[in-house]
Parts: structure tokens; C-alpha cells; sequence
């Protein structure tokens, strides 16, 4: 289901996945991430907890830099979960990162399940 929804009467478009359980679980948003971690970094942290499908780093369009969040999708629900579990509240240099189930509505661009 596609649409436009708005938040504080502002346009934005939105999409919602009916997806089987374990896939819309293995796809988590990683939050407050070092700005000078790379996509690689990113994806080896993860792949140590298990098999990771994706890794995606989030960067400034016009800069590069990163923007401090990324997405990580699991090939199984039980290693996300295993990764929300040990990963979650980790200090990486001066930030705690953040982990958790993204769910299955993404607002915006596009639709990570």
C-alpha cells in the first residue's frame, strides 16, 4: 500500500509491506553510528554476529559524510535478533550505538523488506 501521509502539515509519501514475519524481523536501523565508520565497517561489525544479507550506510547526498545511522538486513530473524541483543547499547568511540527491529513501514524513498 502506497499513499501520502502528513506530520505536522507537511507532505511526505509512505509505504507499508505486508511482508512473512521473519522478514519484516530481520531488518534493523542502526542509530548513532561514528561519523568516520565506513559501509565496510559497518557490515563486519554485524557479519560478526551472523549471516548478513545487506549493509547499508547512510551518507550525505551533496557532502558524503555520514549521517551517523545505517540499515543492516539479516538472512534470518534469529541472528537480528541475536544482534539486537548483543549489539544494542555498544560504545563505539565517543557514541552508543543503537539497534533495532526496523519494522515494516518505511517512510520516504523506498521499502527495505
Amino acid at each position: 500500500m502506497c499513499g501520502i501521509g502528513s506530520f505536522r502539515g507537511c507532505p511526505f509519501p509512505f509505504h507499508f509491506c505486508l511482508c512473512p514475519d521473519d522478514i519484516g524481523r530481520t531488518n534493523l536501523i542502526v542509530n548513532y553510528l561514528p561519523q568516520n565508520m565506513t559501509q565496510d565497517e559497518l557490515r563486519s561489525l554485524f557479519s560478526s554476529i551472523g549471516e548478513v544479507e545487506s549493509a547499508k550506510l547512510i551518507r550525505d547526498k551533496v557532502a558524503g559524510h555520514s549521517l551517523g545511522y545505517g540499515f543492516v538486513n539479516y538472512v534470518t530473524a534469529k541472528d537480528a535478533e541475536r544482534a539486537i541483543n548483543t549489539l544494542n547499547g555498544l560504545r563505539l568511540q565517543s557514541k552508543t550505538i543503537k539497534v533495532r527491529n526496523l519494522g515494516r513501514v518505511s517512510w520516504g524513498r523506498g521499502l527495505i523488506c
